[in-house]
């Protein structure tokens, strides 16, 4: 039996909004995207239709009526991109799963908080050289890190040595070394991962 979801209003509904919608997206005739079940629509043009502004819930239910009529809906900064999904070919699709291991990380997102770095770091294993120069740090900028750590370790003999002459050997640096972790916050390596996880299209 066919669900009626319509209700007396003294303005267009949103199924009657989103009916229009997919008859002005047959206008186009590109061959490239012939049977391809996909279009984007600016919310102009939604906005148009509906004859006002769209609320937060106008969105909610207007994509919730595309779902209905098994369409799938994501909202970009440009436009509203309206597809089909190939649901035999959904279970090729990788899932989001919580992230077991990250859970104080959470609790202190939750709570407006930094996630603690230490177990970031030993959930993902961080390269702090490497987030560096992700955040545009040089080789010369990460040398000169490791070589002020090196001096805030090391005696005050050392120190006094290495002021002299400034022979690095003194400090025990070697290839390979890395700089502290603490130069950078937990969303700055969190960025980082992305990045290099290519998860990260375009940056603020």
């Amino acid at each position: 039996m066919l669900i009626q979801r319509r209700m007396k209003n003294d303005r267009i509904t949103h199924e009657q909004l989103v009916k229009l919608i997919l008859l002005c997206s047959k206008r186009h005739s590109s061959k490239a995207e012939e049977n391809k079940y996909r279009f984007k629509v600016r919310e102009e043009l939604i906005q148009r239709i509906m004859g006002m502004p769209l609320s937060h819930d106008d969105r909610f239910f207007i994509i919730r009526e595309f779902n209905i009529l098994g369409w799938q809906v994501a909202i970009t900064t440009e436009f509203w991109l309206v597809f089909v999904v190939d649901q035999e070919k959904l279970f090729n699709w990788d899932e989001a799963t919580y992230p077991y291991g990250l859970e104080g990380s959470i609790r202190a997102v939750q709570k407006g908080k930094e996630p603690p770095l230490s177990e970031v770091d030993h959930y993902y294993r961080f390269s702090s050289n490497k987030t560096a120069k992700f955040l545009g740090w040089s080789e010369e900028d990460i040398q000169e890190q490791l070589v002020n750590e090196a001096l805030d370790r090391t005696t005050e003999e050392v120190q006094y040595q290495y002021e002299e002459d400034g022979d690095e050997s003194l400090l025990g640096i070697v290839q390979g070394d890395e700089i502290d972790l603490t130069n950078f916050t937990s969303w700055d390596y969190l960025d980082y991962k992305l990045t290099e996880s290519e998860l990260v299209f375009n940056t603020k």
